[in-house]
């Protein structure tokens, strides 16, 4: 079975990934698993996290429940 590759955020060089991976961290307490595997594909890491970044920091939705949909999908 393939696997992919999980990349710690401090292995990167892109200060844009290091901030945004502050941020998450800063948020979360950790860089979950699944943004390791995203850092694989730095660009659609940083345009991914962008969007996100604008839902929990503008969005409708507490942090909780954003990760309870997350969550939720994943199980889908």
């Amino acid at each position: 079975m393939t696997r992919v590759k999980l990349i710690e955020p401090q292995d990167m060089s892109d200060p844009e990934i290091s901030a945004i991976c502050a941020w998450v961290t800063e948020k979360e307490g950790a860089v979950p698993n699944h943004f390791k595997v995203e850092l694989n594909f730095p660009e659609y890491f940083k345009a991914k996290l962008g969007s996100t970044r604008v839902l929990w920091e503008t969005g409708e939705l507490s942090l909780a429940e954003i990760q309870h949909i997350g969550i939720l999908v994943s199980r889908a």
